[in-house]
């Protein structure tokens, strides 16, 4: 395992609108270690199989400021990914069996998605 600190900028779909106070992208920081292959990337999550990573995830406007709202993510198919909040504010990613699904993100009144993907373990 790696031990990597990850401020991924994820930009989300479908979700704001133009002015700068709306909710526009996450952050994520990773808590602990990183398992190799894992990936919080601008459009991805992604995991390998049997495998969990732990991160804070912030919203942030469209001016680069913090939002006030914690945002809360839910797998479109835990029999592919599962994601729970856990303690100190951390959400966890789980790798259940390898295939894709879809990350829904809600802020506030604000919503959007972004693709999760499972990959087989090593």
């Amino acid at each position: 395992m790696r031990r990597v600190l990850l401020a991924t900028t994820i930009a989300v779909t479908g979700c704001g609108s133009d002015s700068g106070n709306d909710f526009n992208r996450l952050q994520y920081v990773s808590i602990g270690g990183v398992p190799d292959g894992v990936m919080l990337q601008p459009q991805l999550v992604s995991l390998p199989e049997g495998s969990s990573v732990a991160a804070r995830i912030v919203a942030i406007n469209g001016n680069g400021d913090t939002m006030s709202c914690e945002p809360t993510l839910i797998s479109d198919d835990e029999s592919i990914m599962r994601i729970e909040l856990a303690d100190r504010g951390s959400t966890v990613f789980t790798g259940i069996s390898p295939g894709g699904t879809t990350i829904l993100i809600f802020c506030g009144s604000e919503e959007g998605s972004i693709p999760g993907r499972v990959t087989p373990a090593n």
